[in-house]
């Protein structure tokens, strides 16, 4: 008999046929951490899984969500002292329900229930030089600004904005 594997990671939240879900949070650490970066496999077709299987199961996985890697400049950390917190702004949301399809790795992805704030709270503060990390939804952003606002523990540094752009799956943007 043959069989059609799907495979998807991280573990998803919820499964409905051949859909899964994610919850893509507002709330993220900064790190470089996969836990949020959301995998498809194309379906593979193959014998049954037994230990004595001869066949091996090869899956090749399509990202689906879009990383941002910031780079806080040397030199440009206008609050003085090390950052806590990095709140985002996009001019649509980035975040919430993600919905993926498991037959179809190509497939766009459906975003739900989003926010357009994505804070990214540091377990140890952050300072120039350091490199933090977000995960979004594959969105188009391009009609607007991303406004960035960093807070100390004791300061708020005045908003930076720059043009959005167009988040494609599978790629990182650095900023």
């Amino acid at each position: 008999a043959r069989y059609t594997y799907y495979g998807v990671y991280p573990l998803p939240v919820e499964v409905q046929g051949l859909t899964a879900l994610y919850d893509l949070p507002e709330v993220q650490q900064g790190t470089n951490s996969i836990s949020h970066a959301v995998m498809v496999a194309r379906p593979v077709e193959a014998g049954a899984l037994t230990a004595a299987a001869a066949e091996p199961l090869h899956l090749d996985f399509v990202h689906k969500c879009h990383i941002l890697k910031i780079t806080i400049p040397e030199g440009k950390n206008l609050l003085g002292e090390p950052i806590k917190r990095l709140d985002i702004t996009f001019p649509t949301e980035v975040t919430g329900r993600l919905a993926v399809n498991l037959s179809d790795p190509e497939a766009e992805v459906v975003l739900s229930g989003g926010s357009k704030l994505l804070s990214l709270q540091f377990e140890e503060p952050v300072d120039a030089g350091d490199v933090i990390f977000a995960v979004v939804a594959p969105v188009d952003a391009s009609k607007g600004m991303i406004t960035f606002r960093a807070y100390s523990e004791t300061r708020e540094a005045q908003p930076i904005a720059t043009l959005g752009k167009k988040f494609l799956p599978g790629h990182t943007t650095p900023i």
